[in-house]
């Protein structure tokens, strides 16, 4: 075997690699591994050396695997670019991990060694969580804390997980609040006022798009002469840095048909415009930012007046909604906490199916991953549906009486 030095290769920023090779002294079988350093060049050759004398003392297990000291923190940033060499994760989700763990974990337990960390020691990043009313954020800083804290149990750097002997985190999901037709239409009149967020808020009315999705359309994406949308990426914001990425399945890259009048008024807004160009984009060409969305979203709530302070019906309105008894289903979903953004979307959805869309056709119109997980979301509104047709067939019945 050569005994020459190992050639260290600079594969990214402040990352190096080179390939060792060396006989295990226990076993006596010839090895080849890869070793990744993170740093800079010298500390790349400084760890080739120490690998290297330790091959001609015979401590070469000890010195390859050898953890000790290593701390919380320094594991974490060596495993997420490991990970991002392997392809295993997709970019934009790594950035998403190393924001939660910079945020919540490593704040508390960056300067821990690793070998010492135990059950208390995660509770001390979870439980204040769980008291802030952020048992979301708990919930998902316990689930990549502890996918990051296993691969240190399979590089036998500790014995057992100790992320996942902590209580779970149970959180409910954000309840789905669609728009009645009344409250739909007052919306989307007040939109009116704010030419582009107007549009942007009618497109997801329309078409039941992911907000990340919809921001992340160009121009190129519209067929006016088709009348089509193709939905083939999404965006992601960790802070104030953004980046574009495909779509996470297959049913999410999807081409959709749009409403006449929308593709009408899309054609209109498109002249001048490049293919390559955002829809929706600041005046320096940025996408917009989701904080400001959700800020203009609730304006517009404001001037149509359904923010939860002024959800009050007078006389009229009651009126009307006891004639829609589809409207009704929706007014009694429990919305007066408020809608967010992303009801739009579940307005669209909600109005198809009560509209007795095949749920199939909604479910590929949404690019949900199945049919199952559509039915699943809009339990409640096909549930509502079935009490109608129960009401149906008891009139049916009621026929004979009246012979």
């Amino acid at each position: 075997m050569s005994r020459g030095k190992p050639v260290i290769r600079q594969v990214a920023p402040g990352e190096f690699t080179f390939r060792f090779q060396y006989t295990d002294p226990r076993t006596g079988i010839r090895r080849s591994v890869q070793q990744r350093v993170f740093g800079s060049k010298l500390d790349a050759e400084d760890r080739r050396s120490s690998l290297m004398r330790a091959r001609d003392d015979g401590r070469v297990n000890e010195v390859l695997y050898s953890t000790e000291g290593q701390t919380v923190e320094q594991y974490m940033k060596a495993w997420i670019p490991r990970q991002k060499a392997r392809e295993s994760i997709r970019d934009t989700t790594l950035l998403h991990y190393a924001d939660l763990m910079e945020r919540h974990v490593l704040p508390v337990l960056g300067d821990l060694p690793l070998e010492q960390l135990a059950k208390d020691d995660v509770a001390g990043v979870l439980d204040p969580l769980r008291e802030a009313g952020l048992r979301c954020t708990a919930a998902r800083t316990r689930a990549v804390f502890g996918l990051i804290i296993q691969s240190a149990v399979r590089d036998r750097i500790i014995e057992h997980n100790p992320v996942r002997a902590t209580d779970p985190v149970g959180y409910k999901r954000a309840p789905v609040t669609p728009m009645s037709s009344s409250e739909l239409g007052a919306f989307l009149r007040a939109a009116r006022r704010r030419p582009v967020m107007g549009l942007f808020f009618r497109m997801s009315a329309a078409t039941g798009l992911r907000p990340s999705e919809q921001s992340a359309l160009t121009w190129g994406d519209i067929d006016t002469e088709k009348g089509t949308l193709s939905v083939r990426r999404s965006i992601r914001w960790i802070g104030k840095e953004y980046s574009f990425y495909d779509t996470k399945t297959p049913n999410s890259r999807r081409t959709i048909r749009v409403p006449e009048a929308l593709v009408e008024e899309l054609a209109e807004a498109s002249a001048g415009h490049s293919a390559r160009g955002l829809i929706f984009q600041t005046s320096n060409g940025r996408p917009h930012d989701p904080r400001n969305l959700r800020t203009y979203f609730k304006r517009t709530l404001k001037q149509a007046g359904l923010l939860p302070d002024e959800d009050e019906e007078d006389e009229e309105d009651q009126v009307a909604e006891a004639v829609v008894s589809d409207d009704r289903i929706l007014e009694e979903m429990g919305k007066r906490s408020g809608f967010r953004l992303y009801d739009l979307r579940h307005t669209h959805a909600s109005h198809l199916l009560l509209q007795r869309m095949n749920p199939l056709d909604v479910s590929r119109r949404l690019g949900h991953a199945s049919v199952a997980f559509t039915l699943d979301t809009y339990a409640h509104v096909l549930a509502e549906m079935e009490d109608k047709v129960a009401e149906a067939a008891g009139r049916i019945l009621a026929l004979e009486s009246e012979a």
